[in-house]
């Protein structure tokens, strides 16, 4: 990946915006309550199994927001409660933003959020030259 060591990763989480952060917090609950299948973020049950979905390299930016884009290290959990899923899941993307995102509430902002990270600058400010 474009950004090597973890200050490379403190650096471009800087540059998420409110609606980014917000993204993230959905995508916590998404799959915290997705009917068909819970998910965890975390490609195993093993908890001596890490999970890359702490690095912003696993997301994409598109038109409507940010999105979780490599499914690989996630998995169902139909035996784990809602609860246990939003706790895990908002640790992972907190670490994404490198700040604690509380995913207490599902609720949006007031007004859509559409200012998102400009992923250029964040790689020209943050990435190794």
């Amino acid at each position: 990946g474009i950004l090597k060591t973890e200050e490379d990763r403190k650096c471009f989480a800087k540059h998420f915006t409110d609606a980014d952060r917000h993204d993230l917090r959905m995508i916590a609950h998404q799959y915290a309550s997705n009917e068909g299948c819970k998910i965890k973020m975390k490609p195993t049950a093993d908890k001596s199994v890490r999970t890359d979905n702490i690095y912003a390299e696993q997301y994409m930016i598109m038109k409507g927001g940010l999105r979780h884009g490599d499914f690989d290290n996630s998995h169902c959990c139909p035996d784990c409660s809602y609860e246990d899923l939003i706790t895990f899941n908002c640790k992972t993307v907190s670490q994404v933003a490198n700040q604690w995102l509380d995913c207490s509430s599902d609720e949006g902002p007031e007004k859509f959020l559409n200012k998102h990270i400009n992923i250029t600058e964040a790689i020209r400010d943050c990435a190794p030259k």
